[in-house]
């Protein structure tokens, strides 16, 4: 079953959606690369995720392992994350990560839904071939 797991669900201020995901529509990493840029720079904090366990072939798309500061492994999954940041005076509600390779439609209502609950008054979906 997919799920949205949820961290928090802050209060927003007219909050503006962003999407970008890997896959067919991101040529150069162009929107996962953009949508990136605005977490780092507004200090975005994760407040969700899909969980990925049944949105990917994992043989096709594989976790990342890398080493933490302190020497020890982390095994990055894949997945998408749902973050939040104030940028001027709006809040930005950046949704980015693999593009899912099954449960398109349920991923598409799960984060539709959360982006209503969260008060999202536009959504923009970043994309380049």
């Amino acid at each position: 079953m997919t799920e949205l797991i949820r961290f928090s669900q802050p209060e927003l201020n007219s909050p503006v959606l962003i999407m970008g995901f890997s896959g067919t529509f991101d040529m150069a990493a162009v929107s996962t690369s953009t949508v990136g840029h605005l977490a780092k720079r507004t200090l975005a904090s994760e407040i969700a995720m899909l969980d990925p366990e049944h949105l990917y072939n994992f043989s096709r798309v594989r976790p990342l392992t890398r080493m933490d500061g302190n020497g020890s492994m982390v095994i990055d999954w894949p997945g998408i994350d749902v973050r939040v940041a104030t940028f001027s005076d709006r809040d930005l509600v950046l949704i980015s990560g693999e593009e899912p390779q099954y449960r398109w439609r349920t991923s598409a209502e799960l984060l539709a839904e959360f982006a209503a609950e969260l008060g999202c008054e536009m959504a923009i979906g970043l994309g380049a071939v």
